[in-house]
């Protein structure tokens, strides 16, 4: 439903689902999470994503690679690259998926010289912290 909700261009319709999930005890997979994820990244309105951040941390979702790389995603969209790069630090495996993220943040944002050197960390071996 809420991935459904999110490609139909819904806005709220997804929080509102997961906030009748978690009134009734329910428990919403990651993939529930990132699919919230899409409509925020589409609004790129910052206190949206702090929003949704702070119940993934709620929810225990916050050392979840998919779920963390979307927040990375999603701050990174929103222009708050410091909020992005401190999440992809906390993580202990960072999957290529997250790397590719946060490169592509820099990148997108103008740090060129960032993006290279992280390029250059992901391909050195430098993966996990």
């Amino acid at each position: 439903m809420t991935l459904g909700y999110a490609q139909n261009g819904c806005i709220n319709e997804p929080m509102i689902y997961i906030c009748e999930m978690r009134s009734q005890n329910l428990i919403p997979y990651s993939f529930t999470m990132v699919s919230v994820f899409f409509n925020l990244v589409e609004l790129s309105v910052i206190r949206h994503v702090k929003c949704i951040h702070a119940f993934v941390v709620r929810s225990c979702f916050d050392k979840n690679i998919f779920v963390t790389t979307a927040l990375i995603d999603m701050y990174a969209k929103c222009g708050a690259i410091d909020t992005a790069r401190k999440l992809f630090d906390m993580m202990n495996e960072r999957p290529v998926t997250m790397w590719n993220a946060m490169i592509d943040a820099y990148g997108t944002h103008g740090h060129g010289k960032a993006a290279v050197e992280l390029f250059n960390d992901a391909t050195s071996g430098h993966q996990a912290k």
